[in-house]
């Protein structure tokens, strides 16, 4: 009997020790795996390091002035969150990055996804269970275009030289990088900003104009006319902008460029303003109409001192 007690005793310590032990490894496994997550890697020691994005004419990520090659995916999620002030929550960014995957399954591609960017930058997205965000020391082109275009076209804004000369140097030239694909949030993106910049362009322009500064008005007025080529209100301001500094050739062959698309394109003549364009600038003041010819041929007015 007492070698009974004995082994069952033995048999009890032996229960404890295993259930402690198990309780251990998954313990310390369980913190393993948290502590891996590709949602929460470990971030690189040293001092933080500036981190510039790219979205504007091509898509680029640099650390420290080096590029970093991602990913078709991950610069799909870099621009996502850049266009939208840098920050999501995670359930949106999975819809959007793969509309047509079960919520579930958008969820692990973007846990996957996080994971492989980070092997490639871990300084450039922050991720938490709830939102995805870039980092601080991430720095977006386009939302500094976003700043300076807004800026403009507030009709309140202060728009001394100095704001002038800040947007000069802005890149409202460029739209959003064509190369990262053509998702139907890229479409959206890419158009709302085109218009945005066209009119932001506009009001540069007029501005630049008044100031006296030709060339750079000529600049913002072909970057518009690039933008969207059938707008007439870019036209009409290149066409102001080189009669005030006297480029008379300039002027008459931008009016026949735009008379002559919109009747090859269109079928149909500029507007009445359009067509007393030449006029005016000729005679410093508008004029009472524009010639009979003009309404029915635009290629058929051509100013006599050009």
């Amino acid at each position: 009997m007492s070698y009974f007690r004995i082994g069952k005793s033995l048999a009890s310590a032996i229960l404890v020790w295993g259930q402690a032990m198990s309780r251990d490894h998954f313990s310390s496994r369980d913190s393993t795996a948290f502590n891996s997550r590709p949602d929460f890697p470990e971030k690189s020691a040293g001092p933080a390091r500036p981190i510039s994005l790219r979205l504007l004419g091509q898509f680029d990520l640099s650390v420290a002035g080096r590029s970093v090659p991602l990913g078709l995916t991950s610069q799909r999620l870099l621009a996502l969150l850049g266009i939208n002030s840098g920050h999501l929550p995670r359930a949106q960014v999975a819809g959007m990055l793969w509309p047509d995957a079960r919520g579930s399954r958008a969820a692990a591609n973007l846990r996957s996804m996080l994971w492989r960017l980070q092997q490639g930058c871990d300084e450039a997205v922050e991720a938490s269970f709830y939102d995805v965000r870039l980092s601080p020391m991430v720095t977006v082109d386009i939302q500094e275009a976003f700043d300076v275009a807004y800026r403009l076209i507030h009709q309140s804004a202060d728009l001394g030289p100095d704001a002038l000369q800040v947007a000069l140097r802005c890149n409202l030239h460029q739209d959003i990088a064509p190369d990262i694909g053509d998702a139907e949030w890229l479409i959206t993106e890419r158009e709302r900003f085109r218009q945005l910049r066209v009119h932001a362009l506009e009001v540069l322009a007029r501005n630049v104009l008044e100031a006296g500064w030709y060339g750079a008005a000529i600049e913002a007025t072909l970057a518009a006319v690039r933008a969207d080529p059938f707008r007439e209100s870019a036209y009409r301001l290149l066409i102001k902008a080189h009669l005030a500094e006297g480029s008379q050739f300039e002027a008459h062959r931008h009016y026949q460029e735009y008379c002559q698309l919109l009747q090859t394109e269109l079928g149909v003549t500029p507007s009445e303003d359009f067509l007393r364009i030449l006029e005016e600038g000729r005679h410093g003041e508008p004029s009472e109409a524009a010639p009979e010819g003009c309404k029915e041929d635009p290629m058929a007015f051509v100013c006599p001192d050009g």
